[in-house]
Formats: C-alpha cells, structure tokens, sequence
C-alpha cells in the first residue's frame, strides 16, 4: 500500500512537471504512513523516546554544487511500541545549505526538525536507521502515551 501511494505521489508529480506546473525533480517528502501495515505482529519496531542531544558536526559535507551543514541528533528510547527497537538512535539532517557557485537547480535535503527535549514517535527502518513521524501523523491512541512523558 505504500508503494502504491509513493507511485501516485510521483505520477501525479510527474503530470504537474509536464504541464509546467512544478519542476520535474521535485522534492516530495515521505508518503504519510499506513497504519495497518505497520501496527502487526511482524511489523516493524516502533517506539516513543525523547531527543537527548543535537550537535552541529565540525565540517560541512559538500557536493559539487552544494556546501550542506549538518548536525546530529540523539533519540533515547522511552517506550517499546512493537518489536525490538534499539535504545538509542542517532539522525544526521542538514541544519543548512549554501549553493556553491552559479548553481541555481533545486535542493532537496533532509532538514533537521527535533531539537533537545522533544518528543517523538520512532520506527526503524529495514537498514537500522529510524524515522520520526511528525506529531499529526501519530494515531490518536499513541498521543496520550506520548503526552504522560511530558
């Protein structure tokens, strides 16, 4: 079911593109998730925890039209939803981005959205890392458990 939404994202980004609408290499952000596909016996780990440190790493990574500035940040586990999470995760997301040079196409980046303190629904994804939902996304019967760490 998610990959049928990413497809119709990406159609539907594609006709925009054609009728010069928006640019052909958009930046479209993660498809909202499918509950019922995540929330099963085997589905994957699922967690509440708490952002604990974010650092601006020391050098800036670049590429060959943009200098991005980047920082870490921590997620301590608080809660097990569902599976076997880890205890701690870690998120490297840009905090910048400068164009080098003439460059003027478009910049699609990861933007770090936690800051120390918050709050968050996790998931780990099938090579380890984690995604946080944005707070809307969470089902209402997770807010409340969200909520009593507060």
């Amino acid at each position: 079911m998610t990959q049928l939404l990413k497809t119709k994202v990406l159609i539907i980004a594609f006709a925009l593109a054609a009728l010069g609408v928006a640019p052909a290499r958009a930046c479209l952000p993660d498809p909202p998730p499918h509950w019922p596909s995540l929330l099963r016996a085997d589905g994957p780990a699922l967690f509440i925890g708490r952002v604990t440190t974010v650092e601006r790493l020391p050098e800036p990574r670049r590429t060959a039209a943009l200098e991005i500035t980047e920082s870490k940040a921590t997620v301590t586990r608080l809660e097990i939803v569902q599976g076997q999470p880890q205890s701690t995760y870690a998120l490297t997301a840009a905090e910048s981005v400068r164009r080098l040079d003439d460059y003027t196409g478009m910049v699609c980046v990861d933007f770090q959205r936690v800051t120390v303190g918050d709050l968050v629904f996790g998931m780990e994804t099938p090579n380890g890392a984690v995604r946080l939902f944005e707070p809307q996304q969470v089902p209402p019967e997770f807010t409340s458990r969200i909520e009593a760490y507060r």
